[in-house]
């Protein structure tokens, strides 16, 4: 018997998901809007700091300036220089939020079987052909996966839901915890 197999669970689903970034094509540009209307200076930033990025060196300077004022100052300055490279990395970040990210492939093998890539034309395709070959009939399937429970599941239920496709399995609220193994879990525990 397999080792995350589970009693009453007769079909092991190996599971990983790969994702993308928004791929609307006004994604980026419409976060590096919101960055640039919203610039704000990092949190922790002392005034000495914001004095050496604006390139103040005289001591007396920074001594009588607010740190108030300097902020202003730097995030006036910094704004159109630092706000593409803070739109990128929120940019990216997409990828890894079920609401905006989208699924670029799902690799996963059922029992001892090969492993399948399945990647169709888009995202609603993908999930439908992923949905169609699991359809669990009257087998009872056991998910194994790295982080399926907090990541996983839940993009691949948040993107089926926004594309309109529907799962064949349960929502990873609903699913007994008898149909998954989470390595993540099953090694740290809950919440760690």
């Amino acid at each position: 018997m397999n080792p995350c197999q589970k009693k009453g669970n007769d079909m092991n689903i190996y599971l990983d998901i790969e994702t993308i970034p928004n791929q609307s094509p006004t994604a980026y540009a419409d976060i590096l809007a919101a960055v640039q209307a919203d610039f704000k200076a990092p949190s922790g930033m002392t005034k000495e700091q914001f004095a050496a990025d604006l390139g103040i060196s005289d001591p007396s300077e920074i001594k009588y300036t607010s740190a108030t004022t300097l902020k202003a100052r730097w995030e006036q300055e910094m704004a159109a220089s630092k706000s593409a490279e803070i739109a990128e990395q929120e940019y990216r970040k997409t990828a890894l939020n079920g609401g905006y990210g989208e699924i670029f492939c799902i690799g996963f093998a059922i029992d001892e079987d090969e492993v399948q890539v399945i990647r169709g034309e888009n995202e609603a395709e993908t999930l439908q052909l992923f949905f169609d070959v699991i359809k669990p009939k009257s087998r009872i399937p056991l998910f194994i996966g790295h982080n399926l429970t907090a990541f996983d599941l839940r993009f691949l239920w948040q993107r089926a839901v926004i594309n309109k496709i529907k799962p064949s399995i349960p929502s990873f609220k609903n699913m007994p915890r008898d149909m998954i193994f989470d390595t993540m879990t099953e090694w740290a525990g809950y919440g760690n």
